[in-house]
């Protein structure tokens, strides 16, 4: 699935930033997280397509939704200590639209 791929790579970019955080200056940190946000529109546009397709075919997509994607947006709730607005936003919006248009399925 394509959201979770790219969380593998933000995943695996953060990783290398943690190495490399004690041989940048705060200028390159910046630049490198500004990266992790890029990143992170394609989230957030996997986001918005699939809220567009639960309102317009929510009961007929609810089952795969339910088993490839609501769990990625769900595990961005669990700890919201680290995570940006925008992805508990993200997350959020997903799973009300699942809620308002999908069925059982999506959380059995």
């Amino acid at each position: 699935m394509i959201v979770e791929t790219i969380k593998k790579d933000k995943t695996d970019r953060y990783a290398k930033i943690k190495k490399m955080a004690k041989h940048i200056d705060e200028e390159d940190m910046a630049y490198f997280e500004e990266n992790l946000e890029d990143v992170d529109k394609g989230i957030h546009h996997a986001m918005e397509i699939n809220g567009f397709l639960m309102q317009n075919m929510g009961e007929q997509i609810s089952g795969v939704v339910g088993q490839k994607l609501l769990p990625s947006y769900a595990m961005t709730l669990l700890d919201i200590s680290i995570k940006k607005d925008y992805e508990l936003v993200d997350s959020v919006c997903f799973i009300c639209d699942c809620m308002e248009h999908g069925n059982t399925a999506l959380f059995n």
